[in-house]
């Protein structure tokens, strides 16, 4: 059974896309719009609630839960519960969420996904991460809660996600280790202040020149923890930027941090970021067959675009 984006959907449906491993145009993942609604019919908040009651859950802890209901089962909107309580550490917001999930079809009730079979995902606890419905149980619950998120992801078109929350991650507000030396022809890396951290978050400066044909990966603060694998779940800071400087995405407008799957993310994170240590600053140059190749992406990336990222990996599993 394939490993699962738990929250790639949920947050589209939340209308604050963030595709973590894709979403808005520009951003590293996937491209997944093919699983938000071009448009939610009127929601109907106690119908919705009332429809998720009828779900029981059977779980062991540390296994995949059956989730029983008779469908098909339809909402109008994200809705959330708590299914069973926790006993850990209370959830606060701003904070990293380690879980495993089980994504089920609201129509049949079969069973889409589940990380129970490779490895658990972070969840990042702010708006734009996470659903406000998910949002709203997550924090305040206790590690060790298991909840239900319920939303709409096409017309008529309902799915299920049983989350399990097994731990908490701290997660610095920017990257910090020792220096590294950056090679000549790069862009440059200047700082600003940030409107939404404590940081001073990285502006890329572009340099006179063609862009590399080949993807270039380098290390501007090498951290001290684990390698990155090709599985990481990860919370990163992303600047990004076209090689003629003008800036796509800055994820350090938004908040702490967004939550990424390195597995649904564009070639050339994949290649560049497995082996890179957590709690480093990297600088990834990105040719074109590695992004967006000659499609593009929206308005934002053009076709054939050289993009250059600055990624500050904040933590990870």
């Amino acid at each position: 059974m394939r490993r699962i984006t738990c929250l790639t959907a949920c947050v589209a449906l939340a209308g604050v896309l963030l595709a973590g491993c894709a979403g808005d145009e520009g951003e590293e993942g996937a491209d997944d719009s093919a699983a938000v609604p071009s448009a939610l019919p009127s929601i109907d908040t106690a119908a919705d609630t009332a429809a998720l009651a009828t779900v029981t859950q059977t779980a062991e802890p540390g296994a995949a839960p059956v989730l029983a209901f008779t469908p098909p089962l339809s909402v109008t909107g994200p809705v959330a519960r708590v299914m069973q309580p926790g006993a850990g550490e209370v959830i606060e917001v701003n904070r990293a969420v380690v879980a495993d999930v089980v994504t089920v079809n609201g129509s049949d009730g079969t069973e889409e996904g589940s990380t129970y079979e490779g490895a658990p995902q972070i969840l990042m606890t702010d708006e734009a991460n996470m659903p406000a419905a998910l949002l709203d149980v997550l924090v305040g619950a206790q590690v060790g809660a298991r909840v239900l998120l319920a939303a709409p992801v096409a017309e008529d078109e309902t799915t299920l996600w049983a989350f399990e929350i097994e731990s908490m991650l701290d997660v610095p507000v920017q990257a910090e280790g020792t220096e590294a030396r950056l090679r000549p022809g790069l862009p440059l890396v200047d700082h600003a202040d940030s409107a939404t951290t404590d940081a001073r978050m990285p502006v890329i400066v572009p340099t006179d020149g063609p862009p590399p044909e080949e993807l270039v990966v380098q290390p501007l603060l090498i951290g001290a923890g684990q390698p990155v694998t090709a599985d990481s779940s990860l919370v990163v800071q992303v600047v990004g930027a076209l090689w003629d400087g003008t800036q796509f995405q800055n994820t350090w407008e938004e908040g702490a941090g967004k939550s990424i799957v390195l597995s649904g993310a564009i070639e050339g994170w994949r290649q560049g970021l497995v082996g890179q240590t957590i709690g480093s600053r990297v600088m990834l140059v990105v040719p074109p067959d590695l992004a967006w190749g000659d499609e593009g992406r929206g308005d934002l990336i053009p076709a054939g675009s050289t993009l250059v990222y600055v990624i500050d990996i904040l933590a990870g599993i």
